[in-house]
């Protein structure tokens, strides 16, 4: 069955998966999106076969299992870029220091409107080992992490040591609360405009969103993706409130999608996974992403068995 899904696509799996599919000039057709001029009738035929070869994959759970996981992943990217065209964010499944594939949706999106600052600030960056700034760091960003764990920001603080002594980055023990957060971030003095912004604290997460004044050129905000995109939900807010590991956590993407509007930021787009959505300020939108800018448009729904099948080597 593996060898008819994969002839009906025209492609051989050898010795290991193929990567990086979405980007293989043989989908020009599926990039281009849709309301593009088809190059032949021939691209045309192989999208068709492409998504029927992706519905059979998608009801056949052993076949599921016997394809790597990445070949699956670039199957679904090529599937939402055919949906989506090429303003898609998650054009490329790639990640250094991501837990998913954060890193590759930042560089996607600041290679649309460029950086300014380059100065970031992420909320809940446990050991600083994975997290969405990371990456930025190395590229020669400065910025601030804060982190509620104290036996977290020992690891960080000795594991960051250089780049705190230069100055670059600066390390906050604080349990961020909608009442303490804009006080925290004023006393960083970061020194300009935030460029980036990462809030992932699970419960709380909309919560110190909707209290922050500063608004960042960009945000990525976890979301809650097993909630349907049209329902508005968050969890009421509690200082001391921790995830249980349900899921009831946080808040669906509608109502994040509401609360970016307040601050003059819209929805640009969720990552392949389903566990973060990306804002950027009005006024650099442009035409650089896909429109409405709304949950029902950009909704991705849960996919976090995925993040266990990352490509390339484990995190430095």
């Amino acid at each position: 069955m593996i060898r008819r899904a994969l002839r009906a696509m025209g492609w051989w799996l050898m010795s290991g998966a193929l990567d990086r599919l979405a980007a293989d000039s043989r989908f020009s057709a599926i990039a281009s999106g849709p309301g593009a001029d088809s190059r032949s009738t021939q691209d045309a035929a192989q999208t068709s076969e492409l998504l029927a070869s992706l519905q059979v994959i998608r009801e056949n759970t052993a076949l599921q299992k016997e394809l790597s996981g990445t070949f699956f992943e670039d199957l679904l990217v090529a599937e939402q870029l055919h949906r989506h065209g090429p303003k898609l964010i998650f054009k490329e499944n790639s990640g250094v220091f991501s837990q998913g594939y954060e890193d590759s949706v930042i560089a996607e999106i600041y290679s649309r409107i460029g950086a300014a600052s380059k100065i970031f600030v992420e909320i809940g960056v446990e050991t600083g080992k994975e997290n969405t700034t990371r990456l930025l760091l190395a590229l020669g960003w400065k910025g601030a992490w804060i982190e509620a764990n104290p036996q977290y920001v020992v690891q960080i603080r000795e594991n960051f040591a250089r780049e705190i002594d230069e100055g670059r980055l600066v390390v906050r023990e604080a349990l961020a609360s909608a009442e303490n957060i804009q006080p925290l971030l004023d006393l960083l003095e970061l020194g300009g405009e935030i460029d980036f912004m990462s809030i992932d604290i699970d419960q709380n997460t909309s919560h110190i969103w909707r209290a922050l004044t500063t608004r960042p050129r960009v945000a990525c905000i976890e979301y809650n993706a097993h909630f349907h995109p049209s329902v508005e939900f968050e969890v009421p807010y509690r200082l001391d409130a921790t995830w249980n590991g349900s899921n009831i956590f946080g808040a669906s993407l509608k109502t994040l999608e509401g609360i970016g509007r307040q601050k003059a930021m819209s929805l640009v787009g969720c990552d392949l996974l389903g566990v973060n959505a990306y804002f950027v300020a009005d006024e650099l939108l442009g035409d650089h992403f896909a429109t409405p800018y709304t949950a029902e448009k950009h909704y991705q729904p849960p996919r976090y068995p995925m993040v266990s099948t990352r490509r390339g080597h484990p995190s430095a």
